[in-house]
C-alpha cells in the first residue's frame, strides 16, 4: 500500500471510532469467523506499521496477552496461518518501533522466547515446506523445458527462490524505508509459475513460509536496539543453531533476515562473537554466501550479502582471534571478486571498512592484505568514481591504513611495482580532488589528519 494512503486509511479507522471494534474482534479470537478475526488483523498490523504515535496506540491496546493466545488457537487450515502472519506482523512492528516499545515487549512479555518457541514448534513443518517448494521448482522446470524441448530432453534445475525479487533497502517497519534496517516480510509471495496447474496444492506451503518469515524478522527487529537480548548462558548456542538452519530454506527473504540478525548479534560483544565463530554450523553459511554461484546483477543476492559483509566487519572490529576468521575464509580473494562485479554502494564500503580494520591488525594479518595486488587498485577505483561520500570515506579509511606512518618501504615500493601508486598528473589530480571533496563531506579533524599524511606518502600536496 501507498505510505500516504496507508496513513489516511489509519487515521480514519483510529478517528472513525472503529479501532475499539477490531480490537474486539481480535480479543474474542471467535475461532468460528476466521475470516473476520483475519481481516481485523491486518487492519491492527497496518495500523501498527504507521507513525510511532500509530505504532504506540496498537501497543497500549492490551493486545499483546490475546496476540499469544491467538497464535497458540488452531484455525479452519485455510486461515490459520494467514491470521498468525499478520499477528507477528503487529508484534515486530512494535519491536521495530523504538527502544523503548522492544523492551516492553521483552520484559513484559517475554517476547523474544515466546517467538522464538513458535518458530522452533514448526521446524517439521519448515522441512517438509522446504521439500514441497524443491518439488514446485521442480515440477515448474519440467512443464517449461516439455513445452521449450518437445524431444522430452530436460535441464537440471538451478536452487533458486520461489519469490526472488523484493525492496532492496530494509526497512524498520512497513513504511520506514532504511538502508541498513530489515524490511518486513511480504504478506503473501507471487509467482508468475502459479498460473501452471501442479500436481498439489502449494497455496498451504505459501502461508506457512509467510508466517515463518514473519516470525524471523520479528526476531531479528528485537535485535535490532542496544542493549541486544540474551538468552541464558545454557541457550545461547541453542538459538544460534536453531536459527542458523533456516539459512537451509530455499527462499531469500528468510536468509536475508537470518544474515541480519546474525550481523546484530556478532554486534554485541566479543563474546557473542565467540559464540558465533565456535558454531560451525552458522559460520559455514556465513561463508557459503561470499562463494555461491548466483547470478551477481540480482538485488536478492545483493541484500543477503550486505548483513552477510556486516557479520565480517565485526569480525574485523574484534579480537586478532576473530579477525583471524577473515584469513581463514579467503576474505581478500573472495572481496576482489565482489568489489569487481558489484558496483553497489552499500557493498563497497563494507569491503572498504573491513579491509581498513584489518589492515590495522597484526603483522601477520596485514600482511595478507597487502599480497592481494587486485584489491587496492579497486579501492582507489572506487575513490575515483563513487558518487557517494560514505563509500569514498571508507575507501580513504583504507587507502590511509595502507599507508599509515607504520609502513615499511618495501611495502611502498611494493605498491608501486604493482602499479598501485600511480605517477600521472591526471592521477594526481583525481586522487587530490576525491580526497579533499570527501574531507569536506566527512567535516572530521581524525579523519582530516588521516587523509593528510595519505596524501604525503602518495607525495602530493594538501591544498585546501
Amino acid at each position: 500500500m501507498d505510505i500516504d494512503h496507508q496513513q489516511i486509511g489509519n487515521a480514519f479507522v483510529i478517528n472513525s471510532g472503529l479501532l475499539p471494534k477490531m480490537l474486539w474482534i481480535v480479543q474474542t479470537n471467535d475461532v468460528l469467523q476466521p475470516e473476520l478475526l483475519y481481516e481485523a488483523s491486518v487492519c491492527l498490523s497496518c495500523i501498527s506499521a504507521g507513525s510511532e504515535d500509530e505504532t504506540l496506540i496498537i501497543q497500549e491496546a492490551d493486545l499483546i496477552p490475546f496476540i499469544y493466545q491467538i497464535f497458540d488457537t488452531k484455525y479452519d487450515e485455510q486461515w490459520d496461518y494467514r491470521i498468525k502472519g499478520q499477528i507477528g506482523l503487529i508484534i515486530g512492528n512494535i519491536a521495530g518501533n523504538s527502544n523503548e516499545s522492544r523492551d516492553f515487549i521483552l520484559e513484559e512479555f517475554d517476547g523474544l522466547t515466546q517467538i522464538f518457541s513458535r518458530l522452533v514448534a514448526y521446524e517439521k513443518d519448515i522441512r517438509e515446506m522446504n521439500h514441497a517448494i524443491k518439488l514446485k521448482l521442480e515440477y515448474i522446470q519440467q512443464v517449461k523445458n516439455e513445452k521449450a524441448n518437445p524431444s522430452g530432453k530436460t535441464k537440471k534445475v538451478e536452487n533458486e527462490s520461489l519469490n526472488d525479487e523484493f525492496d532492496a533497502a530494509p526497512p524498520m517497519k512497513n513504511e520506514d524505508i532504511v538502508n541498513d534496517e530489515v524490511s518486513p516480510p511480504s504478506a503473501d509471495f507471487s509467482d508468475p509459475s502459479d498460473k501452471i496447474a501442479l500436481p498439489y496444492d502449494m497455496e498451504l506451503e505459501k502461508h506457512k513460509l509467510s508466517y515463518v518469515r514473519t516470525l524471523l524478522w520479528t526476531i531479528s527487529n528485537f535485535y535490532r536496539w542496544s542493549p541486544r537480548p540474551t538468552f541464558h548462558e545454557d541457550n545461547e548456542n541453542r538459538f544460534l543453531t536453531r536459527i542458523a538452519t533456516f539459512w537451509n530454506l530455499n527462499d531469500f527473504e528468510i536468509q536475508r533476515d537470518v544474515a541480519w540478525l546474525f550481523s546484530y548479534i556478532t554486534d554485541i560483544s566479543d563474546g557473542n562473537m565467540d559464540l558465533v565463530i565456535s558454531n560451525q554450523k552458522a559460520l559455514n553459511k556465513i561463508r557459503s554466501y561470499l562463494t555461491i554461484k548466483l547470478d551477481m546483477t540480482k538485488s536478492n543476492y545483493v541484500d543477503v550479502l550486505h548483513p552477510i559483509l556486516r557479520i565480517y566487519g565485526n569480525f574485523a572490529s574484534g579480537s586478532s582471534k576473530q579477525t583471524d576468521v577473515l584469513i581463514k575464509h579467503n576474505f581478500f580473494d573472495l572481496s576482489i571478486k565482489l568489489l569487481l562485479e558489484i558496483a553497489v554502494p552499500k557493498i563497497q564500503q563494507e569491503i572498504c571498512f573491513i579491509t581498513s580494520n584489518v589492515l590495522m591488525g597484526s603483522p601477520s594479518q596485514r600482511r595478507c592484505v597487502m599480497l592481494q595486488e587486485k584489491l587496492f587498485p579497486c579501492i582507489v577505483s572506487i575513490l575515483l568514481t563513487s558518487e557517494s561520500d560514505k563509500v569514498r570515506k571508507e575507501a580513504i579509511w583504507a587507502l590511509g591504513a595502507l599507508l599509515s606512518e607504520g609502513v615499511e618501504q618495501g611495502d611502498v615500493n611494493q605498491l608501486a611495482e604493482n602499479r598501485f601508486i600511480e605517477g600521472s598528473p591526471a592521477f594526481q589530480d583525481n586522487l587530490r580532488y576525491f580526497i579533499l571533496k570527501t574531507i569536506q563531506a566527512t567535516k572530521s579533524q581524525e579523519f582530516f589528519q588521516t587523509s593528510k599524511a595519505m596524501l604525503k606518502l602518495f607525495k602530493l600536496s594538501l591544498v585546501l
